[in-house]
């Protein structure tokens, strides 16, 4: 959620290819630059050159993109919400 702080593993950007049919929990969340602007998203990537950015936020829809479009900061490990006085 915007303003949660986040702690970004940068050595982990590289974004796997997971099979459709293979058993899994949710996609991962990654840090990425898309067009110069810091984004956070569950990344799911189900072949080669496509990525389905994904928000646990059901108010955003998913969206679809091409891995060499995004730069990928690192795999974000832990969030949490911040308090808002």
């Amino acid at each position: 959620w915007d303003g949660d702080m986040v702690l970004i593993d940068r050595s982990k950007t590289d974004v796997p290819v997971r099979s459709p049919s293979a058993k899994r929990g949710r996609s991962p969340v990654y840090a990425f630059l898309d067009d110069g602007q810091a984004r956070i998203k569950r990344i799911e990537r189900p072949d080669e050159g496509q990525v389905i950015l994904l928000s646990d936020n059901p108010e955003y829809p998913p969206e679809f993109a091409k891995i060499e479009n995004l730069s990928i900061i690192g795999k974000v490990l832990w969030w949490g919400h911040t308090n808002k006085d």
